[in-house]
Order: C-alpha cells, then structure tokens, then sequence
C-alpha cells in the first residue's frame, strides 16, 4: 500500500481538531446549549457538560423515550389489586431517523505538487481545504436546524421550527401524531391581534406558565432583533441582567426576563418568540461520525485527490410540552 502523505495528514489529531461542539456551537446559541454551554476558558472552547449530547453506537435510528408522558399502569392500589397491562409504546416513544451531512473535499494535484518539498506547506494546504469543508458542514446544520417551518426535506436534520411548531395539532414530529397525543404539543398562541408594546411581556408570562410543569419549562428565549429591543425596552435594569456567565462568556448577547435567558437571532420567523426548556432536546450524534473526515484518493481522469466529510446525527426532542411558541405579533 503506497503511503500518503496527505491520508497521514487528514487522520492526524494534532492537524484535525474540529468537532461539532467548538465549531457548530458557537453559531447558535440553542446548539451551544445542548453541546454542554462549551465556554472560552483562555484556552480554547471547552464543554462544561455534555449532557444534552446522545452519541448512538448503532442503528438506523434515535429512539427516546418522552420526558412528561404518563405510564397509565402506574396506580394507587390495594393488596388484592390487579393491573391493566396496557402498552405504553406508541405516544410514549419518539423515532428520529440519523441523518446525514457531507461531502467530497477535493485537493488540486497542483496544489499538493508546489507544496510536496515542505511539510509544512502539505499541511497547510490540506488544513485549509478540511476546515473549508467542516465550515460548509457547520453551514448547513445552521441552516436546517433553523429551516423555516415546512420547509424541511426528507434527508434534512430536524428543524427547531418545526419542532416548536406554530400548529402542533397538524404535524408529526418524531413519529407520533399531535393530533392523536395532545401530550406531544408544544404550547402556542398567534398573536396577529396582538401588538409588542401591549401584550408582549402579558403572552409571554401566560405561556411560559403554560408551558412549566414543576421544574420542567423554559429556560431560553430566542426572538427576532425587533422583539428583542422592544422587551429590552420595556425591561427595568434588575430584570435584565445576564446572570448566566458563560453565555457572555462564549459571546453571545442576551438579557434575562423571568428564569430565562433571552437572545435574538436574525433566522426566526418575523413576529416571532420561541420559549425553549433545552432539558427536552438532545443532539444525537452516530459514533465515529462526528465531523469525520475520510482520507483523500485519486480521482480517475482528473488531476486531483478527494476526500470526504461525514457528520452523521440528528436533533432530537423528548418533550413539546415544555416549550412555546409565540407568532404573528404585530410590531408597532
């Protein structure tokens, strides 16, 4: 087997460091969240937890049992009392399929030629193509993660959107019908009669307490930049500080308003607020397949070697209950 260089390369720890956690994280303040709130430590990003990350060993799919489901076999009973063996299977359980993200990563034959006589070159030139690949992966999960409701393909990760729906009486999220299991909606309220400087702080008051069972409810509010400054402006000084240090820590810019931290984001549907509890979403990731990069191979007919990169995962909810979704509101 002939040796290459630009393989060793490609497959060296000390060359390739990227991982979804520093990469994908840092973009996002709701995968941030979910990657363990990965902070800037004075010596690179690190996770403080991860535990809002699945990692799958196998299988074709994520299977998750729901956080806030009753298990109707449960009872209060006598000595002499017999139990309903009901299956607590469908609407007890939600499927996600693993999705995945990818693609070639070519390196110019030229380019590995002019460089060939410096190592230090070879590793530069291949380094700049795997992160322009792993900055083309981290672009597109943004994009889906943050997909406009509908609008998602069959092959797409599960869009946030979508999951915080607008109407969860008329979807399928994870394989279980809202329709059916009004335990798996999340809490939501159009407010196209509604106007920002009226009703903005009274709606979300109302849904985050509709959306809180116990300690289970929202901790993080995402909006667009105009309902975001119209609360800052209604806000007194005491309600808007950040007492979450590692958000600011890892760059983000928010407030806090009633336990949750408060951050806008220019992707949300205008007139829009998501009231998300990140303890009902984890991000599945298959093992082995976390921004894995194959090592590069001649293209017949072509003076140029390709590799690959592979992200392999999906985002995953175990509980609409505990999440609302605000819409329409009518800035002023």
């Amino acid at each position: 087997m002939t040796y290459s260089p630009l393989a060793a390369i490609a497959n060296h720890p000390n060359v390739i460091s990227k991982v979804l956690q520093d990469e994908i994280s840092t973009k996002n303040v709701f995968i941030w969240w979910l990657m363990g709130k990965p902070v800037d430590t004075g010596a690179g990003l690190k996770p403080t937890a991860k535990r809002f990350f699945k990692e799958q060993e196998g299988g074709s799919r994520f299977e998750v049992l729901l956080m806030l489901n009753t298990n109707s076999n449960i009872k209060s009973y006598e000595k002499d009392a017999t139990f309903s063996m009901n299956v607590n299977d469908i609407g007890d359980r939600a499927y996600y399929d693993i999705k995945s993200v990818g693609g070639p990563t070519p390196i110019y034959g030229f380019d590995e030629d002019v460089s060939m006589n410096s190592k230090t070159n070879v590793i530069n030139i291949v380094k700049a193509y795997l992160d322009q690949a792993a900055i083309g992966v981290e672009n597109k999960l943004q994009a889906m993660l943050m997909a406009a409701p509908g609008t998602a393909r069959t092959e797409d990760f599960e869009s946030l959107l979508d999951q915080i729906a607008e109407d969860p009486t008329d979807d399928t999220i994870g394989e279980i019908a809202s329709a059916t299991y009004s335990n798996w909606r999340n809490q939501y309220y159009d407010a196209s009669s509604d106007s920002l400087a009226t009703y903005l702080k009274t709606r979300i008051d109302t849904y985050k307490i509709n959306a809180t069972f116990g300690v289970k409810g929202p901790k993080l509010m995402v909006m667009t930049p105009t309902i975001y400054g119209t609360l800052q402006g209604q806000l007194t000084a005491l309600q808007r500080y950040v007492p979450d240090t590692e958000l600011v820590k890892a760059g983000f810019t928010g407030m806090q308003y009633d336990g949750m931290s408060c951050v806008f984001d220019g992707t949300i549907q205008a007139g829009s607020i998501l009231g998300i509890n990140p303890e009902a979403f984890e991000y599945g990731v298959l093992k082995g397949c976390n921004m894995k990069h194959l090592p590069p191979v001649r293209v017949p007919n072509a003076d140029l070697k390709a590799g690959f990169i592979k992200h392999r995962g999906n985002v995953i909810c175990k509980d609409r209950r505990t999440n609302f979704c605000l819409f329409n509101f009518v800035t002023d």
